[in-house]
């Protein structure tokens, strides 16, 4: 979760992506933290599988994303310190914290008198 808002904006194949995602603040003043489990999942290179589940006190209901984590090794297995890649699982519109800018109205801001012409 970032220390400020920021946004992501871009394109799912035809599909505009537009998210406000909340900082840590706003998280904390919107949610309840309720579980947040971790697993070991099998596979070919460790994998660390997570759910959490969050109270989302504005729409009073329970919300929860899914993800996994894979542990890879820089340059051989145990020779120099492992990275991790986090991923989210779940669609960005039903995770706690991404907040879509597609139901919110948009408005123009008036930047001179030249936009009267426009």
């Amino acid at each position: 979760i970032p220390q400020a808002i920021y946004f992501l904006l871009g394109q799912n194949g035809r599909e505009a992506q537009r998210y406000k995602v909340l900082s840590r603040w706003d998280w904390a003043a919107r949610y309840r933290l309720r579980d947040f489990t971790i697993a070991a999942r099998q596979s070919q290179q460790p994998t660390v599988t997570w759910r959490l589940v969050a109270h989302d006190r504005e729409l009073g209901h329970e919300v929860a994303a899914e993800g996994h984590v894979e542990i890879r090794w820089g340059h051989g297995r145990f020779k120099n310190a492992p990275e991790a890649k986090a991923y989210l699982d779940s669609p960005l519109s039903t995770t706690p914290g991404y907040v879509s800018l597609e139901s919110q109205p948009t408005t123009r801001t008036r930047l001179s008198k030249a936009d009267d012409y426009t």
